[in-house]
Parts: structure tokens; sequence; C-alpha cells
């Protein structure tokens, strides 16, 4: 009876772990997904903003309006993040989201 009792508690135990574990690695991965994908979309803009000549004005204030909706859309992302790492937090919520992006900023020349 007392190894019964002893198993399922180690059970118990374990499976609280796993569910720690699991969320701790959701949490990062959620940061670092974000994190990435912010680094591919100033790619583009870089990629763009160097073509701009070749791409003729419209076309280039269409590709920014485009990219400015991705941006958009990460913040988004982002606001529905729970980070546990006190430095990406604040690189979205303090900095990133809080001031004008060069993507923005870029297109209210134009606008």
């Amino acid at each position: 009876m007392m190894y019964l009792e002893h198993m399922r508690w180690c059970i118990l135990c374990i499976s609280i772990l796993f569910s720690i574990s699991c969320e701790q690695t959701e949490q990062r991965s959620c940061a670092t997904l974000l994190y990435t994908q912010d680094q591919q979309l100033y790619k583009s803009f870089e990629l763009i903003h160097q073509k701009r000549y070749e791409l003729g004005m419209a076309q280039y204030i269409v590709e920014l309006k485009r990219l400015q909706l991705e941006e958009r859309s990460l913040y988004e992302q982002a606001k529905g993040c729970e980070f546990e790492d006190m430095q990406a937090f604040h690189y979205w919520h303090s900095g990133r989201m809080k001031f004008p992006s060069r993507i923005e900023m870029e297109l209210n020349q134009y606008e």
C-alpha cells in the first residue's frame, strides 16, 4: 500500500515538473520566435530600402505599408506573449512598441 502511494506521489511530482518545464520552453520560444521575426522584418526593410529607386516611389510605399502591417501583427503577438525574461519584455514593451520604428518613420516621410 505504501508503495502505491509513493508511486502516485512520484507520478504527480513528475507531471508537475514536466508542465512547468513545458511552460518555460513555450515562453522562451515565444520570445525567441518574436525576436527572429523582428530580425527578418528589418532585413526585409533594409532590402526594400536599398532598392527603393529601382522600385519607384509608388511601389516603395506599397512595400512599406506591407511591412508596417507585418510589424503591427508582430506587436499584437508580443502583447500576447508572457515574457519570463525581463530583458525581452523591456525590449518589446519599453522600446520596440513604445517608439516609432524605422519602417514607420520612413513611411511618415512619404505620407
